[in-house]
């Protein structure tokens, strides 16, 4: 999962830019200068060209051994990464990005890479991109929302770009990449489980006893899973340090509450969930900063008490000053449109999945919680 091995990780995409190995190995080099360029408040322009130089190095790359498919996976990526710091008003090419790596995977997957190997370290990169990515397509601009944006006279589909990006990425969630959850910890495991679940009642699974046992089920599984389990079977485990230990809990804590909502399309007040949200809100004043926005978009939409609010406003007041950290300021910004929802609405107007479908879909691009 991204948080364990982030270290390892940047330690990997360095060695593979100082190689000078290939097209691929001189696109991330140079998707690396752009974001930092970037970061450092560089030329736009210049940032642009940095851009169009890793990708033009990714078109005439051909990918044929695992080194290169991983050099090719890590650029896309990273240019991904790019792309969500750049995101405006009429662009979400990010999800793009996510759709282009399953072109070049087989090449990695056919070499059968072991658990805990370089390739495996970026396989599980591209599992924790994916998974958050169909948690956002799961509520932005769905039917209910775009009937009722048509009946106000708005376009619901957002810009033409936008349509394409979603359209790709309807497109590559349909294929699915066979074992290549074995890469990701099992918390993002178990997260996959639950972006797959029934969201309305219209679902021929919502009310047979079967999915009901599955769903006790995976909350179960989700409420014992441990953060220092680094593999799906539990047979290893990793020296996970204490910012990454609480960074997994609430990711944890967040699919949990997650769950119980939208499981169950429940969206008054139970003594497990405020348990849950206690539990991560505590976890929250902890932390300087925390790179994960979809647990701090769910455990902020449970937030109602203005003291509750202050400690998400509080961290993000901490992350502000770093400017590698500006893009998860729109989780802030959806976090402000979930709270005016809520404050505005009658007691049980607003349902809970009805809230995520409006908040996420109240911006033209696809928002990002990776």
């Amino acid at each position: 999962m991204i948080y364990t091995d982030r270290l390892r990780l940047c330690k990997l995409i360095l060695q593979v830019a100082l190689s000078d190995q290939g097209k691929a190995s001189r696109a991330v080099y140079h998707a690396i200068l752009a974001i930092s360029s970037y970061h450092q408040g560089g030329d736009l322009l210049y940032v642009d060209q940095l851009k169009r130089t890793a990708l033009n190095e990714l078109r005439t790359d051909v990918v044929s051994s695992e080194r290169e498919g991983v050099q090719h996976i890590a650029a896309n990526l990273l240019l991904c990464v790019l792309e969500m710091q750049q995101t405006s008003g009429n662009n979400s090419g990010w999800v793009g990005y996510i759709s282009g790596v399953k072109q070049v995977i087989d090449a990695v997957k056919e070499a059968e890479p072991p658990v805990g190997s370089d390739a495996s370290l970026v396989l599980g990169w591209v599992y924790y991109f994916e998974v958050m990515a169909r948690f956002v397509f799961r509520h932005w601009r769905t039917e209910y929302v775009k009937a009722v944006a048509k009946a106000l006279g708005f376009d619901a589909n957002g810009s033409d770009s936008c349509r394409l990006q979603y359209i790709l990425a309807r497109a590559s969630f349909t294929r699915s990449i066979p074992n290549i959850s074995m890469h990701a910890h099992p918390i993002m495991v178990l997260l996959a489980e639950i972006a797959e679940t029934a969201m309305y009642s219209s679902d021929p699974r919502y009310t047979t006893p079967e999915y009901q046992r599955y769903l006790n089920d995976l909350r179960s599984r989700l409420e014992q899973v441990s953060p220092l389990t680094h593999t799906v079977d539990g047979s290893m485990h990793n020296e996970v340090d204490h910012h990454t230990t609480l960074l997994l809990d609430l990711t944890r804590l967040a699919g949990l509450i997650y769950l119980e909502r939208v499981s169950r399309n429940f969206s008054g007040q139970s003594a497990r969930i405020d348990s849950w949200t206690r539990q991560a809100l505590s976890t929250l004043t902890e932390l300087d900063s925390c790179l994960c926005p979809f647990a701090l978009s769910i455990v902020g939409c449970e937030t109602v008490r203005d003291a509750d609010r202050l400690i998400i406003l509080g961290l993000y007041s901490r992350m502000e000053a770093r400017p590698h950290l500006q893009s998860f300021m729109d989780i802030k910004s959806l976090l402000h449109t979930a709270w005016n929802l809520q404050d505005l609405a009658e007691e049980g107007e607003l349902e809970y999945i009805q809230k995520l479908n409006i908040v996420f879909s109240s911006r033209d691009v696809v928002p990002s919680l990776i």
